[in-house]
């Protein structure tokens, strides 16, 4: 992801907002976060450091506490096996925002959240040395979603009242787990009809 961006496009939107609203939203991004200096794993960006990167292992009480202290969470992935992160935020009902793709294809719409536009393109991937065609996050798109969500936040209190009711009606690890030893099931049935 490009951080530099995204970091320039949350601060425009502080900016957008207008300097009656800058420090609500400086209160938005830094609800709910106690930073523990000894710990180090809270990161403070952007020029005027309104940006908080929380980086802790929370227990799972914890960790839905913080969820639902958040007024948004946001993805602008490059891409997600699943996006557990995304489906924990949409199982407490924060309203999200994310990129539509991979993974996240299989819970994420418009209906339940806030679509990040995306491009294809080709990226130098140094860790991998190898060259791949990923998916790059629209910074505009991320601002625009996200000032679409402010402004309209009885709207998104309602996608994630959805979110919340898809996620914890069709994706719990107990289903998950069923459907998976169904499928399972169905291998093992498959072959040992191959097999006669």
């Amino acid at each position: 992801m490009d951080y530099p961006a995204q970091l320039e496009a949350y601060e425009q939107a502080a900016k957008d907002m207008g300097e009656a609203n800058h420090r609500r939203f400086k209160e938005l991004i830094e609800s709910g976060v106690k930073p523990d200096p000894l710990n180090g794993l809270f990161k403070r960006m952007g020029k005027n450091e309104n940006v908080v990167m929380d980086m802790r292992d929370l227990p799972i009480n914890e960790l839905i506490d913080l969820y639902h202290s958040a007024h948004m969470f946001i993805l602008p992935s490059l891409g997600e096996g699943w996006g557990l992160t995304l489906s924990e935020a949409m199982a407490t009902g924060c309203p999200c925002i994310a990129t539509r793709m991979t993974g996240t294809a299989d819970f994420f719409s418009e209906s339940v959240g806030y679509e990040i536009d995306w491009d294809y393109k080709p990226v130098e991937m140094e860790y991998y040395k190898l060259k791949a065609n990923v998916i790059i996050p629209r910074t505009n798109s991320t601002l625009a979603r996200f000032m679409e969500a402010y402004n309209d936040y009885r709207g998104a209190i309602q996608r994630g009242i959805k979110a919340s009711r898809l996620i914890n009606d069709k994706f719990t690890w107990d289903k998950t787990a069923k459907r998976l030893l169904e499928i399972l099931s169905q291998i093992q049935i498959n072959k040992e009809q191959v097999a006669a």
